[in-house]
């Protein structure tokens, strides 16, 4: 399929679909419910009709422009007549009403695409005569009566599209009418390699996906076998029966009937789809991924006699959804309503879409479903080897979760409900669990670099020299991810307090800073590097810690991440919670530092001097808060500079991240020393920007002036420590001088400018570079030094 072909069917007409009341003004579409309806009489041919709100454009079929006389056309289609455009013409301007930029497609082929398009309006136009037919026809009757005995109201049959094929020959003859030559009708529809279509099966079902019919499933109303017939080269495989066109962030609910998902839908359950068979493809996941979906919820009918067969499916379920990178699986479990099969549709009927909705609400995570699923194969008493073979499921169980959290889940879950009665520590677990993982990833890697190799040699003995080269390129980054997992997962898991006590008992789009610099706010660009600078000891790393607090409070549906290079991850922690708390908790010796060490040191709350419960409360809401919803990320910087992006990467692609800040760029190194330090810390630097600019995350570096600032008044933004490539890349550099340290020989003309910008307690701070900006804003800041805490000041000139 081409490129424009894809871009209009996965962008533009979903994207389109929210403007279609600009797109096509003559209709004065309105909204009813999720879809478009017109409110004057105009008809798709231009004549006025006898009333109001004939032209429809339907939620699942958001590429076509319809009317209740079966006229039906593509958007594009009725553009092009409209304008009097050609298709790449009319594609433009509705590419431009949606705000999107169509795609250079040098392979397009217009006469593939309009037979694609032809056959697509042929079974959207079969669909609208089956619709009809259901509802005109005297010998649609028993169809009727079917559906009635379903409980499906005339509201839920035009809502679920269903319809009915009285003959082959009445519809070959409805389409010959249309304009369609007989073999157009027979590469698109053809009914005639099955007889049983439009006599026993006469019930039509449009397989929808993706807002276009593929073909379309029939179905018997009496008791003939098989139930289903599916009409010539229908592509089940490749999407996923009733999903929607409209993009937009999705938890796609998963049964197994088509009948099951349309009534759902129906009733109002969004994002409902079938597996329209008894597993569920690559493709299907692929697709529907493209088209929005972030989740997916599975849940298959329950049948007594059957359960193993419906857990063979689940399992397999997930494995494929897994195998394309999503760990958001969830497993929902109809209840057993008595005299036998339990499907979506019949707990519809009885109890309610409310009750369906429950179900899926409280849905487990895969990873408990089949921990539960593997504990109950194992009843008590059990033999020392069906123990062994136990915990052996157990463990790989847990390697194949991906996600660290999950997996962490997954571990404190059998620790808490098995392990203590299987004598299992959690400990044993862990090194067990990342051992075995550590060599399946080893494994895999080995097995890709033979791909790999393998393919490249093939190239290359073709003379595809270039080719092999670009293969090799993005393979081997492609082959470093694997393991990732391990190697970085632990970022994903929050810091403990438990954990910090411990550690220290045993030893010694762009985003609001929260901070005004001048009358300018500070504003940290996505996708691109700002840099806060100080001379050593100046406050760069209070700055930067303020500066993730504020975001962390800024933006509480973010995750910043804060990589300290210079300090350990307890020492910074604590500054946090210093700041945090902003209040002399050491009130006789003025250390709050200190005072905060030998609390958690040692646990006693004799170090800490505030008003009771004040601590308590802060320290809880720090922890509850911010930490341990991973708000806001610590880690000491072990990572060399490689490592450190790939960590990055990580996050970007499995978590949440907002903004990651790192402390500082001067202590970065490249895995392999080069002759230069210069020059490896500009090829970091650059790095660094690239990473930025794919992610579209804000990097905010720390960085050291070089011996020449001497005063604030030589704050320059080429005076960054090691490397002038450090400025080239920032877009924004901040410069910072604390004014508890005196500028160094100074002239006589400079002590006077020097005396506003060198003040007690307070922290200067200049912009010096700021691309697309105004540069030179400046203005004291307040500094306490006792609890770190960086604001501004509220009452001050502002410079």
């Amino acid at each position: 399929m081409s490129n424009i072909t894809d871009w209009i069917k996965y962008e533009l007409y979903p994207t389109l679909y929210d403007h279609i009341d600009r797109a096509l003004p003559e209709f004065q579409f309105k909204r009813r419910g999720k879809n478009w309806i017109s409110s004057n009489r105009l008809k798709i041919t231009g004549e006025t009709g006898d009333s109001a709100g004939k032209v429809y454009v339907w939620e699942n079929a958001p590429g076509y422009i319809k009317d209740f006389t079966r006229e039906t056309k593509s958007i594009i289609d009725y553009i092009m007549e409209r304008e009097g455009k050609k298709f790449m013409e009319a594609v433009e301007l509705l590419a431009g009403m949606a705000g999107l930029q169509p795609p250079t497609d040098p392979s397009f082929n217009p006469a593939r695409y309009q037979e694609k398009k032809d056959r697509e309006l042929l079974l959207e136009q079969s669909n609208d005569y089956f619709k009809y037919c259901l509802q005109t026809s005297t010998n649609a009757k028993q169809t009727k009566e079917y559906l009635a005995s379903r409980g499906y109201t005339e509201q839920d049959i035009e809502a679920m599209d269903l319809g009915y094929i009285p003959s082959q020959k009445k519809l070959n003859d409805y389409l010959l009418g249309k304009g369609y030559s007989q073999e157009d009708i027979d590469k698109a529809i053809n009914l005639k390699i099955d007889t049983r279509i439009g006599s026993s099966h006469s019930l039509t079902i449009p397989y929808r996906s993706g807002g276009t019919i593929r073909g379309f499933k029939f179905r018997t109303t009496g008791n003939t076998t098989p139930k289903y017939l599916n009409s010539y080269g229908l592509p089940k495989g490749e999407s996923l029966f009733n999903l929607k066109g409209i993009r937009g962030d999705k938890d796609l609910i998963i049964v197994e009937g088509e009948l099951d998902s349309l009534h759902a839908t129906a009733k109002g359950l969004d994002n409902v789809v079938a597996l329209a068979g008894s597993s569920l493809t690559e493709k299907q996941v692929k697709d529907a991924i493209r088209r929005g979906a972030r989740s997916f919820t599975i849940c298959l009918d329950r049948e007594p006699g059957k359960e193993s067969k419906t857990v063979s499916t689940v399992y397999n379920v997930i494995r494929v959804i897994q195998a394309e990178n999503v760990n958001r699986v969830y497993i929902a479990e109809l209840p057993d309503l008595g005299g036998g099969k339990t499907d979506p549709d019949r707990l519809v009927r009885e109890r309610g879409i409310k009750a369906l909705e429950e179900i899926v609400k409280r849905a487990v995570p895969y990873y408990k479903y089949l921990l539960l699923g593997t504990i109950e194969k194992y009843p008590e008493p059990m033999t020392d080897k069906e123990l062994d073979k136990l915990l052996g499921d157990i463990v790989g169980i847990a390697v194949g979760i991906e996600d660290p959290i999950d997996r962490d889940r997954y571990k404190s879950l059998f620790i808490e409900g098995y392990a203590k009665g299987l004598g299992i520590g959690p400990e044993a677990l862990d090194e067990t669990i990342e051992n075995i993982s550590r060599s399946k990833d080893r494994d895999k890697q080995d097995r890709k670099l033979r791909e790999l190799y393998i393919e490249a040699s093939r190239l290359q003995d073709e003379g595809k020299i270039p080719e092999a080269v670009e293969l090799i390129k993005s393979g081997v980054i492609e082959i470093k991810q694997i393991g990732s997992s391990v190697e970085y997962g632990s970022l994903l898991i929050p810091a403990k307090e438990s954990e910090i006590r411990e550690r220290l008992a045993n030893r010694e789009d762009s985003l609001h800073s929260g901070y005004k610099i001048g009358s300018e706010e500070l504003l940290l660009p996505s996708g691109a590097v700002s840099i806060v600078a100080s001379p050593t000891s100046h406050g760069k790393t209070s700055f930067l810690i303020n500066t993730a607090l504020n975001l962390a409070e800024n933006y509480p549906a973010k995750e910043i991440y804060l990589f300290s290079y210079e300090e350990d991850q307890e020492t910074i922690i604590l500054k946090a919670l210093n700041m945090f708390i902003n209040d002399e908790i050491d009130r006789y010796n003025h250390d709050n530092l200190r005072a905060l060490k030998n609390y958690y040191r040692t646990g006693d709350s004799k170090y800490i001097h505030m008003e009771p419960g004040i601590f308590e409360q802060k320290r809880n809401d720090f922890f509850k808060d911010l930490i341990e919803t991973r708000r806001l990320n610590i880690t000491y910087g072990s990572y060399n500079s490689e490592e450190l992006m790939g960590a990055i990467n990580y996050l970007y692609k499995n978590a949440n991240p907002g903004a990651v800040l790192i402390d500082y760029i001067q202590l970065l190194n490249l895995p392999a020393k080069t002759n230069s330090r210069q020059e490896e810390l500009k090829e970091v630097c650059l790095a660094l920007k690239d990473l930025a600019v794919e992610t579209g995350l804000p990097i905010i570096l720390g960085s050291q002036f070089n011996r020449e600032v001497t005063s604030p008044l030589k704050l320059h933004s080429t005076k960054l420590g090691e490397a002038g490539d450090i400025e080239r890349v920032a877009n924004i550099i901040l410069g910072l001088w604390n004014g508890n340290f005196r500028a160094l020989d100074p002239s006589n003309t400079e002590r006077k400018e020097l005396e506003e910008k060198i003040v007690k307690d307070r922290l200067y701070a200049e912009i010096l570079k700021n691309r697309g900006g105004r540069v030179g804003s400046y203005c004291l800041l307040d500094f306490n030094g006792n609890t770190g805490k960086i604001t501004n000041i509220k009452s001050s000139k502002r410079f």
